[in-house]
Order: structure tokens, then sequence, then C-alpha cells
């Protein structure tokens, strides 16, 4: 059996191998065993120090066992689950604590039935090879490296390989996962997994709309999301469970760095590609929540103004006017898909710059030269910000002339005029 705690001492960081060495430990006095598992084996494995969670599963657990080694470890248990999982805290490291099972799908699309179980059964119930590895972390085994299905070959090998030929029928969340890996590491599915994802396509229309979601944010948050969603687009996810949808490469390029402004514009994106094509309704498809279905709204509505926001001679005051009445969010997303250079410059434009642009006085300013109360007050603020943003103004003392003149003739502004 191979033994990795030379790389256990190179890549995780000293606060985790202390955590890991109690947990074994305690784990011991308590009759059972800990093992670190899933990612965190891989990427041990493969090098990688920006390291993450640390996952850690006790077999042959006695009965209450989470509480039973955050007492062992002098640990504090933050909060448990109903599948026997738990999230720990020792000395300012958070990790996850899970005691092993077994899963079993009555049908395609459902939550797994879960029942205790050995290494071997949890190590069976994970979706690749590459995640199905365990390192014991018992004193008289430190970093014995347990791999069933060969998931250090496979990562030598760059291939992602499920465990067995049910694995994407089970649960076909795990295309979306096998995505993620493949764009991550650079790796490929080997050739009977593909198979078993195109017979699988068709389970995904059992997948709820929140779970679907959820795995296709997860996408979304990667640093490498269009290459994730073109995969996906190959592989005939959208076309499945999205249909009418087109995946456009070249939109992808420049999404937001911010999480939420990420996957709004995504999701905006989705709305307006293939529009002329007849499909469900997106926001419900896939549930989304209230912004997110507000932004989806406003891009499918901005569709039909976009040949008025690239007309010759629009004035930035007319544009501001257009777009103020939309969501950043949804002008990103136009900004981003639109093959128009000057609608897309435009569009930025008014996200970077003019959106932001406000005149200098105030209602009670205004009010103070001699501006009526009421919505004479609202007219002439709009009045000066267009000034401000066609050029015409460019001082508070020009804003306070145009008010004075406008007050001795009387003459008061109407923006919609």
């Amino acid at each position: 059996m191979p033994n990795i705690s030379r790389s256990l001492a190179r890549v995780m960081p000293d606060a985790y191998i202390e955590l890991a060495a109690r947990v074994g430990e305690a784990c011991v006095g308590l009759g059972a065993r800990a093992y670190l598992v899933g990612g965190v084996v891989r990427d041990v494995l493969m090098g990688r120090i920006e390291f993450g969670d640390l996952d850690i599963m006790v077999a042959d657990a006695p009965p209450d066992a989470i509480n039973a080694i955050a007492k062992g470890i002098g640990g504090t248990v933050l909060r448990t689950s109903q599948f026997s999982t738990g999230r720990l805290e020792f000395d300012g490291v958070d990790f996850d604590l899970t005691i092993a099972r077994s899963e079993t799908y009555r049908r395609p699309g459902a939550l797994p039935d879960i029942a205790p179980g050995s290494l071997s059964d949890d190590l069976a119930r994970r979706d690749f090879s590459i995640n199905a590895m365990a390192v014991d972390l018992s004193p008289d085994a430190w970093g014995d490296l347990i791999d069933p299905y060969n998931g250090q070959t496979d990562l030598e090998d760059a291939v992602l390989r499920t465990l067995h030929e049910r694995s994407f029928h089970d649960d076909a969340t795990r295309i979306i996962r096998a995505a993620r890996y493949a764009a991550r590491f650079e790796f490929a599915l080997d050739e009977s997994s593909r198979e078993q994802l195109r017979d699988a396509l068709v389970h995904l229309r059992a997948i709820s709309p929140a779970r679907f979601r959820n795995d296709l944010q997860r996408a979304f948050d990667e640093p490498d999301a269009p290459t994730i969603l073109g995969l996906l687009d190959e592989w005939g996810v959208f076309a499945e469970y999205l249909p009418g949808t087109k995946f456009e490469p070249k939109w992808w390029e420049d999404l937001p760095e911010e999480p939420d402004r990420r996957r709004r514009v995504a999701f905006a994106l989705f709305a307006i590609s293939g529009i002329d094509e007849p499909r469900p309704s997106l926001e419900a498809r896939l549930a989304l929540d209230a912004e997110t279905a507000a932004v989806v709204r406003s891009a499918l509505a901005m569709q039909v103004e976009l040949p008025d926001l690239d007309a010759d001679g629009l004035r930035p005051s007319e544009l501001v006017k257009a777009l103020d009445r939309h969501h950043p969010d949804a002008i990103a997303a136009h900004a981003m898909a639109t093959d128009g250079v000057n609608l897309s410059a435009r569009l930025s434009i008014y996200l970077d710059t003019y959106r932001w642009v406000r005149q200098s006085l105030d209602g009670h300013e205004v009010i103070a030269i001699g501006v009526p109360q009421g919505p004479y007050v609202g007219q002439v603020l709009a009045r000066l910000r267009d000034a401000r943003l066609d050029g015409e103004l460019d001082s508070r003392e020009e804003e306070v002339a145009l008010v004075r003149r406008a007050v001795s003739g009387q003459e008061f502004f109407d923006p919609e005029v």
C-alpha cells in the first residue's frame, strides 16, 4: 500500500496536519478510524498548494461519534446534518466530518437513500475515481493511501472516470461536475464514461430546477467558466435541460469577477440566447431568485430596444434615459453579447461613466434659487443632469446660471419634451 505522508507534509498547512493527527488519534481511542477523503486527497497528490476545506471521514464510528470526536480533540461542533455530517472547529480551523455511509438511488434524479456504511461503501458512492481515494489518519498507518479505483493512475493520466456504469444515471448533476473538473484540471473523460454520459442525458430532466441551477452556478464561479459551459454545450446538456438556449463562446469572455454579479450576468446571457425559439421561461425552469429573475426579464425587455440604442446621433442623455430603466447586469450582458462595436461601447460607457453622472445642485438649492416646489423641481434637476451628460454644462456655477435664467423667464424644464 503506497504511503503519501511526505506529500501531506509538503502540501498541507501545519495547522491541518495537527488537526488531522488529533482526529486520527481520537478516533482510535473510540475504536474507529479516520481518513482524509475526496478532493483533499486528490489535491495533495496533484501537489496543489491552494488548499481548500479539510474533509475527514470516520469508519466504524460509535454512536454520537461527531460529538465524541469534538470532545476528544478539544474542538467545537458548529452544526450537524441529517446525513451524519458535521462542521467542527478546532484552534481556528473549520473542517467537515462525515460518518462513513452507503448511498442508493431509487430512481434517476432522486436524492440518495443513506445508510451507515464502511470505508469501501463510502468511497463507492463518489463521482469519479480521482475523488474516490482516502488517506489513513491513524497513528499506526499515517499517510497510507487507499485507492480501490486506481484514482492515482487516472490523475497521472489526466483522465476522468466514473466508478460504475450507472453513475450519471443515478445523479445526472455529475455531468456538470465532470465538465468542471475537465476544465479545471485539463482532464478528459475516458471513452466508457463518455458513453455513459450520452446515455444518461435524458435523466437530466429528473433533476429539480434548484439542483440544476446550483450546479450551474458552481460552473459560473470557476475561473474557466467559458470552457466548462462549452463542454456542457458540446455534450448536449443545454439542449436537454434548457431547450432553445444557445451557448455563444465569445459572449462569455469577460464575466464580472464579483460572484453574485457574475451569476446574474451569466443567467441573463442564457436568457437572451436563442430568443426567437420557443422554450420554457428560464426563471421558471431554473427557479431563479427574485433579483436574478428581474435581471433576466430586464435583459429580455432590452432586446427590442437595441436598434434604437444603436441609432446614429443618439445623445448621452437619451441613452441614459433609455438605460436607467434597466438593471445594470442586464445591460452588462448585452454589452458582452452584441456584435455591434458601437452599441457595445455605448452600453459599456453607460455602465462605467454615464449612469454615475449627477448634477451638482440638489432640490433645496434649486428651490432657493426660485423654482416652485412640486414637480418642477424634479424637471429642473433632470434637465441639469441631461445638460451635464451632453456637455452643455461643466460647473456648478453654470448650473446656477441656467436655473436663474429659467426662473427669470418662468421657463421650467420638462424632461419628457
